[in-house]
């Protein structure tokens, strides 16, 4: 559940009061927290096990994590968490998996590139304050769209990899 959903769960009790609401909310709170079957905390700083390199640049510029931060919960839809997933999958996979790694950070890269020449020369040729500003949002948008795609397709490789490592393999018998 999301953590906005978390919110409007205690708003929604404020409007019309319902125990759920507030228990349900509770609930979240403390799985965000280390109440959860990992014991992993989601906000940088706080508990025995917390995140220590979110995706954050200040933190980066700072080469320490700033506390308070929430990393959200895991998830392929959180880019946090989709690459740590591929790094803990990739690591127990390794010399399978190696390649998928490099040729994740070369199309990144390599596409982002792109990317930013485009919009550069949009931008350059572009005067008008508020439409340059829609071009910045607009290549913003298509890196992330193109790094969540390369992401994601690395992240399915890197599992098949180690699928494929299992001593029970996985293989499909409706094929």
């Amino acid at each position: 559940m999301p953590c906005a959903s978390r919110f409007l769960l205690l708003l929604a009790n404020d409007i019309s009061p319902k125990e759920e609401y507030v228990t349900y909310a509770k609930q979240h709170l403390n799985y965000l927290m280390g109440m959860n079957p990992t014991g992993y905390c989601f906000v940088t700083g706080c508990g025995t096990l917390s995140p220590e390199h979110p995706h954050h640049r200040p933190s980066e510029v700072l080469e320490k994590c700033m506390p308070g931060m929430l990393v959200g919960d895991a998830s392929t839809d959180n880019f946090y968490w989709a690459s740590r997933m591929i790094a803990a999958m990739a690591d127990a996979s390794y010399s399978k998996s190696i390649f998928h790694i490099e040729r994740y950070q070369e199309r990144v890269m390599s596409k982002g590139h792109e990317y930013i020449n485009q919009y550069d020369e949009l931008l350059a040729k572009e005067s008008n304050a508020e439409k340059r500003m829609q071009l910045r949002q607009e290549a913003n948008e298509k890196i992330a769209d193109m790094v969540k795609k390369e992401t994601q397709d690395t992240l399915n490789k890197v599992l098949y990899e180690l699928s494929n490592q299992m001593k029970n393999a996985y293989s499909r018998s409706d094929a």
